[in-house]
């Protein structure tokens, strides 16, 4: 985790982790605070038996209200095993298989989109 760290620290404002492991799974669980005060909650569950990555990654307004979270939980398999909901529980469309680079790498472009039109109204206004 040190290299993603180390690859978006132009971002990000802190970064707490903590990682358990037994013989059955191992759990992740990841919260960024970005410099624009956003947030990002990362869970993966792996489980060991089978080799299979539950995971869900949720960036959040500093108010805590969705902006998207990914996330392959089974209770929306008709419309894909990977899914986003957009702004709100309801709103769900089929995703790609998401991993936390592909994560912060799309989260990335959007803070970095932001930061770009603030310091161009602050040099241009």
């Amino acid at each position: 985790m040190t290299n993603l760290k180390e690859k978006y620290k132009d971002i990000i404002h802190s970064w707490n982790e903590t990682f358990e492991e037994d013989a059955e799974s191992s759990r992740l669980v990841i919260q960024i605070r970005f410099k624009n005060q956003s947030r990002l909650e990362i869970k993966e569950k792996l489980i060991k038996e089978i080799d299979y990555l539950r995971y869900s990654y949720q960036w959040m307004e500093a108010n805590n209200s969705l902006i998207i979270r990914w996330d392959n939980a089974p209770k929306h398999l008709d419309i894909g095993l990977h899914h986003k909901h957009i702004g709100t529980e309801n709103k769900i469309e089929i995703s790609q298989e998401m991993n936390i680079n592909k994560v912060l790498t799309f989260i990335a472009k959007i803070i970095g989109i932001f930061l770009l039109i603030s310091f161009t109204a602050i040099v241009f206004f």
